[in-house]
């Protein structure tokens, strides 16, 4: 999954994330468990990727999860008001088996 920065106060519009099923490609929390967190810089928690520091972000932001019972991700707002996205277009993958 590409995530793609359309709006943002303190992102460069047009960047774009590499999400796959492990987790963010070139995260700063190195784990591949699934689960990406966003949020600002802290002592206290380590996000895969980091807002700069602005009292509008949480410590953790948000978090998009890799459910692989259902092979779909999930996004949820953990502080704030909300969480927006725009789903451009779903890619499908096909398998062909002989």
């Amino acid at each position: 999954m590409i995530l793609k920065i359309i709006e943002a106060n303190f992102i460069k519009e047009e960047t774009l994330l590499h999400i796959n099923p492990g987790g963010l490609e070139s995260s700063e929390r190195l784990a591949k468990d699934g689960v990406i967190y966003f949020g600002k810089q802290n002592d206290e928690f380590i996000n895969d990727f980091n807002f700069p520091n602005d009292e509008n972000v949480g410590d953790r932001q948000f978090e998009i999860k890799y459910d692989i019972i259902k092979n779909c991700y999930r996004a949820k707002n953990l502080f704030g008001t909300g969480l927006f996205f725009n789903i451009d277009k779903k890619l499908v993958k096909l398998y062909n088996y002989i």
